[in-house]
């Protein structure tokens, strides 16, 4: 496995973190009635 690739993995993982802590972020200061579908 190249640097590269590995750096890619963690930047990936990375990235998913954020995308989930963004989402339960929303989902706590969104105003839950609002966004409720």
């Amino acid at each position: 496995m190249h640097l590269d690739d590995h750096k890619n993995v963690e930047l990936e993982r990375l990235q998913t973190e954020t995308q989930k802590l963004g989402a339960q972020r929303r989902k706590a200061f969104g105003g839950g009635s609002k966004t409720e579908t």
